[in-house]
This record gives C-alpha cells, sequence and structure tokens, in this order.
C-alpha cells in the first residue's frame, strides 16, 4: 500500500502479483501503463492495482474480463475520468513535468557531490562533516575544528566491513553512532551532516547509520558515498530526518557482519522500522544490461532473507539520479529477498515547520480546474472569462 502522491517525470509501470494499493493522487508526465517496463525482462502480472478515486473508494485497473485498463486503451482519457475522477492523469490528460529547481545550475547530483566549485552541495550547509578521513565541526563563530580523535575516543566513529551481495564487493564504511554523537557535545548545531570518502579499486568506501532509532534532534545526512542504515532508525520520538545518497541500502535490527560473507540462508532479517524522507539513486531498467532494476519497491535496497518479515517506513522519497558507486545489478532471491513493505508518506511533512534541517524548498503550479464566471464591464455589456 502507498499513501501520499506519486509522480513520475516519465512512465509509470504498474502491476503486483496480487493487491497493490495506490490511496494517492498519481500523475505522470509519459503514460500510465499496466505490465513491466519494456526491457526489464520482467513477465506481465495479473494481480489487482486499485487505485483510490476521487470518492476515497479503491478502483480497480482490472476490468471484468480480466484485461486492464490503462494509456493503451483508446478511450483512456475518458475512461480514466470516469473510473477514477481525475486521481490517476497523464500526458493525455495534460500533465507536463514538474521542474525541481533543487540546484541552481547542472545535475541534481550536486546536492551530494564536494563543495569545491559547487555552490549546492550540502557540504556547505552541514554542522559537521567527515571528508578525505577528517571530522571536522563548525563553531559559533564559523571556525571549523578537527575533533576526529575526540568522535574516535568516544566511540561516535568507527570503521566497519562487510560485504555487499547485490554490488558483489566489500564494503569499508564510515560509521556514525548516532547515540555516541548525541552525547558528545557534537551533534551538528543546525542538524545537517556531509560526508564524502574517496573510493578505492576493487571495494566499497560507504558511509553506515548505527544506534540511530533516537535521534536527539532533526536530521539530514548528505553523502555522495553509498549510505546504510542498520536498524531502527528515528522511532523514538521521531525527529524530522532525511537520507541523501549515492544508493541507500536498509540492513535490519537482526544484521551481523560477520554472516555478511555468508549464504542468504546465515542473514535473517527482524522487524525494522526507518522515519525519514530519502533522495537516492538507482540504475536503470533495460539500460546497460542491467534488465530490472527491482523498481520503487527496491529504491532502498536490502541484503537479507526478509521473507514473513516486515519493513515500515514513513517519509517522502526522491529519485532524482543514477548510481554511480553502488551500481550493481538488481536480482532477486540470491542476496535477499523481499519483506512485507509497510509503507506511507508521513504527513507531518505537511507541516513546513517539521521538514528535515536543509530541506531544499521549491514551488510549483499545477492546474486543477477551469470555471466559467460571467462578469459587467462599466458600460454594462457581458465579458465571459
Amino acid at each position: 500500500t502507498l499513501g501520499g502522491r506519486i509522480h513520475s517525470n516519465g512512465s509509470i509501470y504498474l502491476q503486483s502479483d496480487n493487491n497493490l494499493y495506490v490511496n494517492s493522487y498519481l500523475t505522470s508526465t509519459g503514460d500510465i501503463i499496466h505490465g513491466p517496463k519494456p526491457g526489464s525482462g520482467q513477465s506481465v502480472s495479473s494481480g489487482n492495482v486499485f487505485i483510490e478515486d476521487n470518492n476515497g473508494n479503491h478502483q480497480n485497473m482490472k476490468n471484468a474480463d480480466g484485461t486492464f485498463l490503462d494509456s493503451t486503451d483508446p478511450d483512456w482519457v475518458n475512461s480514466s475520468l470516469s473510473r477514477w475522477g481525475g486521481n490517476i492523469e497523464d500526458r493525455n490528460h495534460g500533465i507536463t513535468e514538474l521542474y525541481m529547481p533543487v540546484v541552481s545550475d547542472g545535475p541534481a547530483t550536486d546536492l551530494i557531490d564536494r563543495g569545491a566549485g559547487n555552490s549546492d552541495s550540502y557540504e556547505h550547509k552541514a554542522g559537521l562533516k567527515f571528508v578525505d578521513g577528517q571530522a571536522l565541526y563548525q563553531q559559533l563563530d564559523g571556525t571549523w575544528l578537527d575533533v576526529t580523535s575526540s568522535l574516535i575516543t568516544s566511540g561516535v566513529i568507527s570503521a566497519g566491513n562487510f560485504h555487499d551481495g547485490r554490488n558483489g564487493m566489500d564494503v569499508y564504511s564510515l560509521d556514525i553512532d548516532i547515540g555516541a554523537l548525541a552525547s558528545s557535545g557534537y551533534y551538528p548545531s543546525n542538524g545537517v551532516i556531509y560526508s564524502s570518502q574517496p573510493q578505492s579499486h576493487g571495494y566499497v568506501m560507504a558511509l553506515r547509520l548505527k544506534n540511530g532509532s533516537d535521534l536527539p534532534a532533526g536530521l539530514t545526512v548528505a553523502t555522495d558515498n553509498p549510505m546504510y542504515t542498520l536498524g531502527n532508525f528515528n522511532t523514538v520520538n521521531k525527529k524530522p530526518a532525511s537520507l541523501m545518497a549515492d544508493a541507500i541500502t536498509i540492513l535490519s535490527n537482526g544484521w551481523d557482519d560477520a554472516n555478511s560473507w555468508q549464504g542468504l540462508g546465515s542473514r535473517n532479517a527482524t522487524a525494522t522500522q526507518v522515519n525519514a524522507c530519502y533522495m537516492t539513486g538507482n540504475t536503470e531498467t533495460g539500460s546497460d544490461g542491467h534488465g530490472y532494476n527491482g523498481g520503487f519497491e527496491n529504491l532502498p535496497r536490502f541484503l537479507e532473507n526478509w521473507s514473513g518479515v516486515t519493513f515500515t517506513w514513513r517519509g517522502s522519497a526522491a529519485d532524482l539520479w543514477y548510481s554511480r558507486q553502488a551500481t550493481g545489478a538488481w536480482s532477486y532471491g540470491t542476496y535477499y529477498r523481499a519483506p512485507y513493505l509497510d509503507w506511507a508518506f508521513d504527513t507531518d511533512l505537511l507541516d513546513p515547520t517539521k521538514l528535515p534541517p536543509g530541506t531544499p524548498l521549491v514551488n510549483i503550479i499545477q492546474r486543477t480546474s477551469w470555471r466559467q464566471t460571467v462578469i459587467h464591464d462599466f458600460q454594462g455589456y457581458q465579458a465571459v472569462g
């Protein structure tokens, strides 16, 4: 079940083996198609796809004869308006691309890239940053204090090493213990952390967040490296939080680094929840021989056997770039099995005072409806507008 508005600046492909519920306004600047994206190598599934109409009732894409109503229907516009009351629209209805100027110029990845020559980088917003093996804390006077040794001694930062089956490579991670950071005196006053570590051939350099169930205050973490969250994140007295990375992988409460090199049967996930917005990258379905990229349901990646186990998420998701470091192809049943997905938009985000620190803000104008009015000019003539 998906809650909250869903939009793509391209086509949307929807299908389910069982039941998919979309409790939202669904828009696309391309087509809305039942079935897999061409080039994915996936077969067509015949499960139900329920989309909420303008009265709050779920209406199935599936027709009585077993076919599906989508953009390929010759009377798609009228039929979709009749079935969903305008809650599902694409280019045929006049939906145009949403221009989201999250950066002043250049690609959206400028948000997570290093700050040199890049005014949009979150490195410039950070109150605490980890760059090239050094931890720097911004003091009240704006100067940077090297706190590397203090954070190592207090257990805030440590080195992790585990295997990522999707990328087929070992990971060397900078581990940040959020709980220890909260008591260290170096939790960023503005709630923004930035990290960037240079990649090395043969393994992946990454950022991993640990012990993050109880955030002391709002938090945004940005990195141009892959990011991993370990265990529950922001589940105690939920705060505004966001994660921005080349790719984001969820490690459950049951994760053990030592088992990461073992078979899937040694990596059994336990129920885990993450409450955070995220902005991340992915590979492209049908591109460079990747086949299916796992879809939105695998935009946050998994490395464990989640069969019968629930992953709960509350937040908002944006996929604005292609991963450049964690580029391993998605596959199923070898390095992971899928969890039950209990996902929903976090309605706290409708309150501007509850947005994560440093959230990029954009303004859009959305066409809703037209109406006819009659007015009178000063000479008594009618004008219709």
